[in-house]
This record gives C-alpha cells, sequence and structure tokens, in this order.
C-alpha cells in the first residue's frame, strides 16, 4: 500500500472521534513540532475502539491521554483488516496506572450512533480539525439488541484475564471481535470456524465473565 500522505489537523481528538464513530480499523500516525524536537504517536484502532497506543517511552493509557490533548499536528490514518490487526495481537497490553481503572479501562467504544459510511469517515478525516464530539471513553452501557455478544469488561483488563485463564488465541481473537454489533454469523466468518465452535468460544467467554449476550 502506498504511503499515505499527512494531513494537518487543529485537535488530534477530532480525527480521533471520526475514526471511533466510523467504526474503523487501522494504525493512525501523529507528529508535531516542539521546538527543535519532532514528536511522533501512534494509536491502533479495532472497530473504532483504541486497543494500542504509543508516546515516546509511553504506552498504552498514558500514551493516549498525551496524544488526545495534541494540537496543531499532522496525522495519517492507514486503514487495516480486521483479522491483521488482531493476529498481531499476541499478548494483552501492558498493565497500567491505577487512573485507567477509574475511567473504566483503556478500551474505548464508539458511541451508539449509526455508524458512518467509509466515504463519510474519510470526509470527516480530511475535516477533523474543525470542531468534534464529545469522546466516548468507556464501554458503553447497553447492548445492541438482537441477540448480539457484547464485551462487559475494558479490554486490557479481558486480555490479561484471558491469559492467566489459560484460553485460546481463538478465543482472544474472539473476543477482540466483539463490538455489540456484530452477529452469530459474521463472526462465524471473520472466525473462520464452523457456528458451532464459534457458539462454544462464546460460551466460554460468557462463562468467564467477559461478554454477555443479549
Amino acid at each position: 500500500m502506498p504511503q499515505q500522505p499527512a494531513t494537518s489537523t487543529d485537535r488530534l481528538i477530532n480525527v480521533i472521534e471520526v475514526i471511533q464513530l466510523g467504526r474503523k480499523t487501522g494504525i493512525l500516525t501523529a507528529e508535531r513540532n516542539v521546538g527543535s524536537m519532532l514528536e511522533h504517536g501512534m494509536i491502533t484502532f479495532v472497530n473504532g475502539r483504541v486497543i494500542q497506543a504509543s508516546f515516546g517511552q509511553h504506552t498504552g493509557f498514558p500514551a493516549f491521554s498525551v496524544l488526545k490533548t495534541w494540537s496543531t499536528c499532522r496525522f495519517t490514518f492507514t486503514p487495516s483488516d480486521t483479522s491483521q490487526i488482531t493476529q498481531q495481537i499476541t499478548q494483552p497490553l501492558a498493565s497500567v496506572t491505577d487512573e485507567v481503572s477509574t475511567q473504566r479501562g483503556f478500551v474505548t467504544d464508539p458511541t451508539l450512533h449509526t455508524p458512518a459510511t467509509a466515504n463519510h469517515t474519510q470526509n470527516g478525516l480530511m475535516a477533523a480539525g474543525g470542531q468534534g464530539m464529545n469522546s466516548a471513553w468507556s464501554m458503553h452501557s447497553s447492548p445492541a439488541a438482537g441477540g448480539v455478544p457484547y464485551p462487559i469488561r475494558p479490554y486490557d483488563e479481558a486480555l490479561a484475564w484471558i491469559e492467566r485463564m489459560g484460553l485460546s488465541r481463538a478465543h482472544r481473537r474472539l473476543f477482540l471481535l466483539i463490538d455489540g454489533y456484530r452477529i452469530l454469523p459474521e463472526l462465524v466468518r471473520l472466525m473462520g470456524r464452523r457456528e458451532d465452535e464459534v457458539n462454544a468460544l462464546l460460551r466460554d467467554l460468557e462463562g468467564a465473565d467477559l461478554i454477555r449476550q443479549t
């Protein structure tokens, strides 16, 4: 994929919110000049959720806390396939400060609006220097209707719990695909497994108190 041209924004949080509301998957990179220094940051999204962030020596929530305050900077968003992102995540996020627990976790959910179209999201990214909406910084409080599984724990906490319990990589990948929107047939397709296998994985995750199903 050719290198995406950088775009300028006055508020990086506006760009983040457009990606969240568009439920996009990919990597957002940003840079800014501070005196003679050039600072770089990176945020990884899966279906609009922030699952990783880095800035200097900081990672996770501390890095995201800094990046979302950036004003004038240049950014590039490189879309990616969900499976490519989730397969790269072989370990849970590093433990972060107690502030994370007060914020109900590191990973964010987009608000439960109708998902934006790809063109709308791309246009939104180009215009993200304007006024943004309030950040949706916590897990959504109510699941989507229609028998859709949804996560009930912050993702960094859940991934660490999955590892401690000795659950499989398939459990981890399925958990990362669960977003409160996807129904069972879509999860089956994305997992590349039989429906009964995915159902068994869902039961395991529910039994581990990581998800609920409406």
